[in-house]
This record gives structure tokens, C-alpha cells and sequence, in this order.
């Protein structure tokens, strides 16, 4: 008896939940190739690879379009320390880094923002585009992943890259056992 009771407020509960929305979330368009010959973390939705790879050398412009948030303004400046830590080599010609947003980062992330973003890295040229400064933010850890040592020089990849979340929201962990 006690169990029929139990069983029963059990599917009284489960009744009264509100499922909103149990759709699966959209997977990486990788090939399986891509997915395993790529080390970044995490993995991209898309990557369209290019043919060759770019000595990145220390004469660097950076261009802004789009509103300066504080999310962009922190990004920029760890971006161009980590430049500056790389000591790349002067070289011929310059690198054009193009940052685009099209509104301000809000004042604190929420549940279900979008951080998507577009990379696309050419000969001398990098554009990052997002709707905002997190997205940008985004985009600029996955350069630094993508910057690879081979002897003296530094390279990256011919390549365009779009990433979004694949989930709304972003985990939390409450560690009580210590």
C-alpha cells in the first residue's frame, strides 16, 4: 500500500512539471576528419579550411566597428599582451585584425545570450565579427588557440571558423565535500 502511494505522488509530480523545451541542441557540422584533427576546445560548429598557413609578424593594426564595451576593451588588451609575450619576429608587410560588433556586451552574461561569432583568418588579414563584445571575446581565445609555434616563426591557419554554444547555459559546479 505504502508503495502505491508513493508511486502515485510520484506521477502527481512528474505531472505537474513544466517541461519547456527538451529539443536537442544543434551539433558541430564537423566531418569526422575534422573532428579528430582538430585541437580546439571547444569544438567550433563549423570549420572551412583553407590551403595554406601565415607567418603572423609583429606589425599588427588593429580596427574596431561597433560599439566598445568593457567585455571588448578586457578581450582587446589580453589579446595584445599575448601578442606581445609571443615576441613575433618584424616581418614584410602588416596583419589587419578587423573586429566587428553590431551592439554593446550587456553589463553581466545571462541565460541564453548569444556568443556567437565568425572567424576568418586570409592572407594578413583577421576579421572577427559578433553580435557582442563576449562573442568577440569568444572569437579571440580561439585565435590563440589556432597560433602555432614552428621553429623562429608563428603561424595560423588559412580558415573560417563560426562557433555558437551548444547549450543556453554554461555549468555549475557547487563542490561541498571539501
Amino acid at each position: 500500500m505504502p508503495s502505491r502511494i508513493c508511486l502515485f505522488l510520484l506521477i502527481l509530480f512528474l505531472s505537474s512539471c513544466d517541461v519547456k523545451d527538451l529539443s536537442i541542441p544543434p551539433q558541430a557540422e564537423l566531418s569526422e576528419d575534422d573532428r579528430t584533427s582538430t585541437t580546439l576546445l571547444p569544438l567550433p560548429y563549423s570549420i572551412t579550411k583553407g590551403a595554406g598557413e601565415y607567418e603572423l609578424n609583429n606589425n599588427i593594426n588593429w580596427h574596431f566597428e561597433g560599439p566598445a564595451d568593457h567585455v571588448l576593451q578586457q578581450a582587446f588588451s589580453s589579446m595584445s599582451d599575448y601578442f606581445n609575450d609571443l615576441r613575433l619576429p618584424k616581418g614584410n608587410g602588416s596583419w589587419e585584425i578587423y573586429i566587428n560588433t553590431s551592439q554593446a556586451a550587456p553589463q553581466h552574461p545571462y541565460n541564453g545570450m548569444n556568443e556567437s561569432y565568425d572567424l576568418e583568418i586570409s592572407s594578413g588579414k583577421i576579421i572577427i565579427s559578433a553580435e557582442n563584445g563576449i562573442g568577440i571575446e569568444r572569437g579571440m581565445r580561439t585565435l590563440r588557440q589556432l597560433i602555432k609555434s614552428q621553429q623562429e616563426q608563428r603561424v595560423v591557419p588559412e580558415c573560417r571558423i563560426y562557433d555558437i554554444p551548444q547549450y543556453p547555459w554554461r555549468g555549475l559546479m557547487i563542490d561541498v565535500s571539501r
